[in-house]
């Protein structure tokens, strides 16, 4: 089964419902203010993990949502996604990076 990971942005109205998406293949394809946007309008920056196959399709989505730190004063990413599975170090990498570029 094929394993494919997006970036989203999430945008949600007043009751926490999602109202927008906005994928990305990688971090960097968001304008250097995505986080003052994310900051600005109610939204959540998430790693979205895809497992499936041409012929089945989708069979399974885990998330891994990032947070702010505000002793570290940087975004980071959970160790695992909501199913458990672990979160590539390379994930966490590029947030990092894209933190440092803000």
């Amino acid at each position: 089964m094929a394993i494919r990971y997006e970036w989203d942005i999430e945008e949600v109205d007043e009751f926490d419902d999602i109202s927008n998406h906005d994928f990305r293949t990688k971090l960097s394809d968001y304008s250097c203010g995505v986080f003052c946007m994310i900051n600005a309008i109610e939204a959540r920056l998430v790693l979205v993990k895809n497992s499936g196959n041409n012929v089945e399709g989708l069979k399974h989505r885990a998330w891994a949502y990032a947070a702010w730190d505000k002793e570290a004063d940087e975004w980071f990413l959970p160790e695992c996604f909501d199913d458990g599975s672990k979160v590539p170090q390379k994930f966490h990498d590029e947030l990092k990076a894209k933190c440092e570029d803000r």
